[in-house]
């Protein structure tokens, strides 16, 4: 009988691989269950601490309400955590480059101050799949459905570790956790007092398109940060910090005529002009960005719990590309958010609220009185939320959750937005089987049951995953689980018109159509099932491989479609408002196959597309503070399966078939630094615009490095730092800016 454990894993392994080919992520929750409590079996808790250091003996905490953790080896979903040493010598502190070097990562530099993440799948000018926390609190903005990286308040020298959970989560976490969820860990008071001041001054270079000739950019910011035990019982961090950037350089010349990879046998796009850089009719003029932010959090001991209270502010301006064009966030844009949390044991309890402002302007498209499109936004989100994971006997822990949300939306561009009510619950039982020298079997059963305002019926997301340890230190694991994406206040909602140049015949310039984009009150959630298998394990103490094989489908896939033309065409009877003509002439149009939409482009759910691939990672902790790491993914062109209403091919972003990463970074006592090259292929997009802007983005090579020395025992450290040392022109999205050499000069003091 002592076997049975180790055969009831082995037959469980079998049957849930069976009919599967390739396996996919896991969510977060697992990690609230996957800690066991003191009385539990000898499966893994958080001992790790005392063990030779790797990758997989990371504690990672990222739960609904941080009341649980356990070591990435234990955990059924693909993790990547990247620590405070490595964000301390990185070459670029912003969190979309830092994220840049996750396995399975798609990540796209738009402007200055604009970053897109999503993993997984090919990201976007407005990517909406992925979700992201600061200490457990929701960053991603529900009325559009994105993330603002520059709207963080937090410092990147107060970050503990930022956690990347590859693969759908919303058996946890709940919509929109559909390509995976990035947690920012920040460190607590208490442990790290102290005060630092950190002065930055950057220089990059400008010779590429619409910046011949016109000389270097500039940047410079600053930062301060306050820690102390205040009592006994409390502490508290205050930080604050402003950045400047000169705007980048905008491509120039024509968008080449290609075929799109999907439909060799389709139309050509590409071909449009890029706008100058420059104000008039058809320009638009770059802007760079400006980005003050202040923080604060006070962290209180009561009794056997602890209360962390926090507040903060961000504001950003700067260039917004979206699939309509450039917006341009104005000055007084800004984030700000509240948050109170308490834990005592594996019990958590917390609420927050979140309350974005913003007004932008549209740099290219008219309205109907041709004046700027505007984007202005408010909108708040109130939240509360609980966990809460028991031992079972000796070989089971449970975990239940849930949270509350109201959404109040004003948005310009919804007029008829309404406000939305959200209430999510989820259960999730992790059994330990033949777990005896840390060995043996995890078994993890869950699932989430949401209700949205603007969904007819409730939304399910189950998990399952199993993992199988032949030793302490090794992993295998097994996984499948279902995640969804709920539709946006601008999905439902959007009403807008444009003025949209065409030819007419007797015209000697291009007809400006009032044409509009419209959003659907009745759409359906967007789902994604996924299977994943993968390996982790260390080797010699300091050595941690890893490998993923993963397939995901999506279904009702949410997107900005554009109509056919004569979808919804005015009519002689009822003509634009500023038609020159007689209103006979659009049906005479019309009756020769040209049609004037009144409609040209809605947001719809599309039919269901596959995405597939591979990551593999190593990673070597050498002595003496020194880390070496090298990671590869490989996902080839998504596939669109046949349905009823299938995914139009011409629709479909295309992601890096191969991108590799690689790099080493030290921390000795008196020299620090970093070295890496990042390696994207070749990426196509068709999310801006019309498809005559449809196009690829060249592959691209950017090495990078950091050098720094510590003095006067520490206390200052000066830091050289260089991205895209090697000066070539990389241009991450067909419309979005070219990124050059960046070379940082960084004083840090410590008191």
């Amino acid at each position: 009988m002592r076997h049975r454990p180790l055969v009831l894993c082995t037959i469980g392994l079998a049957l849930t691989g069976a009919g599967t080919r390739a396996l996919a992520q896991e969510p977060i929750a697992a990690r609230e269950a996957t800690a066991p409590a003191q009385p539990a079996p000898k499966p893994e808790t958080v001992a790790a601490r005392a063990e030779p250091a790797s990758p997989l003996h990371e504690v990672v905490v990222v739960t609904p309400c941080g009341a649980c953790s356990t070591r990435v080896v234990n955990s059924p979903a693909a993790v990547s955590v990247i620590t405070a040493a490595s964000i301390a010598t990185a070459p670029d502190r912003s969190f979309g480059e830092l994220l840049r070097l996750v396995p399975g990562a798609h990540t796209a530099r738009y402007s200055a101050r604009d970053w897109e993440v999503t993993f997984r799948q090919p990201t976007a000018n407005l990517s909406n799949s992925q979700l992201a926390l600061i200490d457990g609190r929701p960053i991603y903005l529900d009325f559009l459905g994105v993330i603002l990286w520059d709207f963080v308040s937090t410092e990147p020298g107060d970050v503990e570790q930022i956690e990347a959970v590859r693969g759908p989560a919303s058996a946890v976490w709940g919509a929109n956790a559909l390509t995976g969820v990035v947690n920012v860990v920040t460190k607590s008071p208490r442990e790290v007092p102290g005060s630092a001041l950190t002065l930055t001054a950057g220089r990059f270079d400008r010779e590429a398109g619409s910046t011949l000739g016109r000389g270097d950019g500039l940047a410079y910011g600053f930062s301060a940060s306050l820690s102390r035990a205040v009592t006994p019982t409390v502490a508290v961090r205050v930080s604050a910090g402003y950045f400047d950037s000169d705007p980048l350089p905008r491509p120039v010349g024509q968008v080449p005529l290609v075929k799109h990879p999907l439909a060799p046998d389709g139309p050509t796009v590409g071909g449009g002009r890029f706008p100058a850089d420059e104000p008039g009719a058809g320009n638009f003029s770059n802007r760079g960005t400006t980005q003050p932010h202040a923080d604060l959090r006070v962290d209180q001991q009561v009794g056997k719990g602890r209360i962390s209270w926090s507040a903060g502010i961000a504001g950003s301006q700067g260039i917004v590309y979206t699939g309509v064009g450039p917006f341009a966030l104005e000055q007084g844009s800004s984030l700000g958010y509240g948050r109170v949390a308490y834990a005592r044991g594996r019990f958590s309890l917390g609420a927050f609220v979140n309350v974005f402002d913003a007004k932008a302007p549209n740099l290219l498209q008219l309205d109907a009185s041709g004046k700027p499109v505007r984007l202005d936004v408010q909108t708040q989100s109130y939240d509360v939320s609980a966990g809460w994971s028991k031992p079972i006997g000796s070989r089971s822990i449970l975990t239940i959750g849930g949270n509350a949300r109201r959404n109040l939306f004003e948005i310009t561009m919804a007029p008829g937005a309404e406000d939305r009510t959200e209430v999510g619950a989820y259960a999730q039982e992790e059994l330990f089987l033949g777990a005896d020298q840390g060995g043996g079997c995890r078994l993890t059963v869950g699932a989430r049951v949401d209700k949205l305002g603007n969904l007819a019926s409730a939304s399910v997301s189950p998990r399952l995953a199993l993992i199988w340890k032949p030793g302490r230190n090794h992993s295998l694991r097994v996984s499948w689980n279902r995640a969804f994406r709920a539709p946006t206040v601008i999905n439902n909602y959007l009403e807008q018109y444009f003025l949209y140049p065409i030819e007419v015949p007797g015209l000697s310039a291009p007809y400006l159509l009032p044409s509009r984009g419209i959003g659907d009150p009745g759409l359906k959630a967007e789902s994604l099932t996924a299977w994943e298998l993968g390996y982790i394990g260390t080797v010699g103490g300091h050595t941690t491989l890893g490998i993923d094989v993963y397939r995901s489908q999506t279904r009702d896939n949410i997107d900005f479609v554009r109509l056919p033309n004569g979808f919804d065409p005015y009519t002689s009877a009822a003509p634009p408002g500023n038609w020159p003509f007689s209103p006979a002439l659009i049906d005479q149009l019309a009756a020769a196959g040209v049609y004037l939409p009144r409609t040209a482009s809605q947001f719809r759910n599309l039919g269901p597309i596959r995405y597939q691939g591979v990551e593999a990672f190593v990673e070597h902790r050498f002595a003496d503070g020194v880390t070496g790491y090298a990671n590869y993914s490989w996902q080839p062109d998504p596939k669109p399966l046949p349905a009823a209403d299938p995914y139009p091919l011409l629709e479909a972003n295309i992601g890096p078939r191969n991108r590799v990463n690689a790099g080493v970074y030290w921390a000795h006592r008196r020299v620090l630094g970093n070295l890496s090259l990042s390696y994207a292929e070749s990426a196509f997009w068709v999310d801006v615009l019309a498809p005559e802007f449809d196009g690829a983005s060249p592959a691209y090579t950017m090495f990078n490095a950091t050098i720094g020395l510590r003095w006067a025992e520490g206390r200052v450290v000066t830091l050289l730092r260089g991205t895209n040392l090697t000066n070539a022109e990389v241009h991450q999205h067909v419309f979005g800016d070219i990124q050059k050499r960046t070379l940082w000069l960084e004083a840090r003091f410590s008191f």
